[in-house]
């Protein structure tokens, strides 16, 4: 079985020279009644264990700063994570289930957990839904020889005001500790984290406590629900057309100087005390290829030239600001 996945990220290129961010959603929990899509694209075709998705969304679907068209799921991950492209190693993330789920025909090789997905509406007014129906634990298969405990839920993406809801419906959960790890699972958004690093980059919601009432946990540190979702629960993460502004515009004061640069750039003295380590330096490709945990002084000696971004918190919020490395 593969190693447990931690929680991904999304990296996001800014056309501005520097920008900072607030919160992108705004969290709430409901209650309704789970409806579950009957007639939906099959996802897989035969038992499960950790597979390879490719959703086609239907519509452009705005997840933070990127547009996505098309989410995955890789067989590397355990957890029901989606992301945006999993070719590079900064990648846009939703952790709709932070479990480890199998279908529960694994053993017998006759499928019982169906995959699928459906869009529907008219344009401009569309919705996805990705739908996983008797999803099974690995951990209660494994352990036990048969599967007990099961999951139903499904990921809802809406075309017109860009929100995004998980919506759980029947489950059993008898063995929380071999279906979760802990308590209960990981559930959240993660605008971007540097997995091959382990560092947090962008914006963070990881949901905490109770699962019918959850708190926001707003740092990169694992966190899971105390227990199981309840039927007909609906984590809503209503996006915020405010969060996003442009703080220093192409041309005006930067944090960091000289731009163009060439060995090194040094932070302005007067906004030393707003930076918070670490400082990175991101090519053209999403790839972090320096990283400082002291932020007064970026070595630049070993970069090609190009086109570079710094990525870096203050107190305000998270900061891209452009550089461009010269001979």
């Amino acid at each position: 079985m593969k190693i447990i996945y931690s929680i991904m990220m999304v990296f996001i290129l800014m056309a501005s020279s520097q920008s900072v961010f607030g919160q992108t959603y705004h969290f709430s929990a409901s209650s309704k009644p789970y409806v579950e899509i009957s007639d939906g694209t099959p996802l897989v075709t035969d038992t499960w264990d950790d597979p390879e998705l490719v959703i086609p969304i239907g519509f452009n679907f705005q997840y933070y700063g990127l547009t996505l068209t098309t989410l995955y799921l890789p067989s590397t991950f355990t957890l029901i994570t989606l992301i945006d492209d999993p070719s590079t190693d900064i990648i846009g993330n939703i952790v709709l289930f932070g479990a480890d789920l199998i279908d529960r025909g694994y053993i017998s090789g006759t499928s019982l957990s169906p995959i699928s997905y459906k869009t529907d509406g008219n344009a401009g007014h569309r919705v996805l839904t990705v739908q996983w129906k008797n999803a099974g634990f690995l951990g209660d298969l494994s352990n036990f020889g048969f599967s007990t405990d099961f999951i139903n839920f499904q990921l809802k993406l809406y075309e017109e005001d860009g929100n995004i809801e998980f919506a759980y419906g029947p489950s059993t959960v008898t063995h929380p500790t071999e279906d979760y790890g802990a308590n209960g699972p990981i559930i959240g958004l993660l605008e971007s984290l540097d997995y091959i690093n382990d560092i947090n980059l962008g914006e963070i919601i990881l949901l905490a406590g109770n699962p019918s009432n959850p708190t926001i946990v707003n740092a990169y540190q694992e966190t899971h629900l105390n227990g199981s979702i309840p039927s007909g629960t609906s984590y809503i993460f209503s996006r915020n057309t405010t969060a996003v502004k442009d703080i220093v515009k192409e041309g005006s004061e930067s944090f960091y100087f000289p731009n163009p640069a060439r060995d090194y750039l040094t932070l302005k003295t007067e906004l030393q005390h707003e930076v918070l380590p670490p400082v990175m330096v991101i090519n053209n490709m999403g790839q972090i290829v320096s990283m400082d945990l002291s932020p007064e002084k970026i070595e630049l000696t070993n970069l090609p030239t190009g086109i570079y971004q710094l990525r870096f918190q203050t107190s305000a919020g998270q900061v891209v600001q452009r550089i461009l490395i010269q001979d």
